[in-house]
């Protein structure tokens, strides 16, 4: 009898250790899921940065002549007022509108906010030699900082101290800024 008891009592304690090894797994697997979720998210992000991107390129390299009328004075997007914005050129100009509100999402609404792109999402265009070649930088609110400073972030001060401490999550010096950028060169036709 004795040692019927003391075998009971090993399986209880098998019993634990395995509940403890599985709940240990369980856990993995949801801050997993969560870690995923967050992925997902920001490659939706980058992904829509890219359309936005390419959008206002082509749209600038297709009024190649007034190319200089697209430079901003700081970002656009997020905090603007898309119908203040003016350009000396009446296409420049609608085009400039246009991205601003595709900035500020204004394809998809939800309740009547506008939801349909990135988390604060803003763009700058600058000229790096004026006439020839453009810099076109979109920037938005990321999740989570990042460990260190995003690969080429001296590329665009666009945005830049913008998304500091936004929801308290740690974002400091940048690290929850995210940007894509382009160049856009004006080619010389004869």
């Amino acid at each position: 009898m004795m040692r019927l008891g003391t075998q009971r009592g090993a399986t209880l304690v098998e019993v634990l250790i395995t509940m403890v090894i599985l709940i240990t797994g369980l856990l993995g697997l949801v801050a997993l899921q969560a870690r995923l979720q967050i992925a997902q998210i920001e490659a939706y992000q980058r992904a829509q940065a890219a359309v936005l991107v390419s959008d206002i390129s082509e749209r600038v390299l297709a009024n190649r002549i007034r190319a200089g009328q697209y430079v901003t004075n700081g970002p656009i997007g997020t905090g603007s007022n898309c119908a203040n914005l003016t350009a000396l050129e009446a296409r420049a100009q609608s085009d400039i509108r246009e991205w601003c509100e595709m900035l500020q999402g204004a394809a998809t609404t939800l309740n009547g906010a506008q939801v349909g792109t990135l988390t604060g999402g803003r763009g700058c265009i600058e000229p790096i030699i004026a006439g020839s070649i453009y810099r076109v930088s979109v920037v938005w609110q990321g999740l989570a900082p990042l460990g260190g400073p995003a690969p080429g972030a001296t590329a665009s001060t666009c945005g830049t101290g913008l998304y500091d401490d936004a929801g308290g999550g740690g974002c400091t010096a940048d690290l929850c800024r995210r940007q894509l950028v382009s160049t856009v060169r004006i080619a010389e036709l004869l």
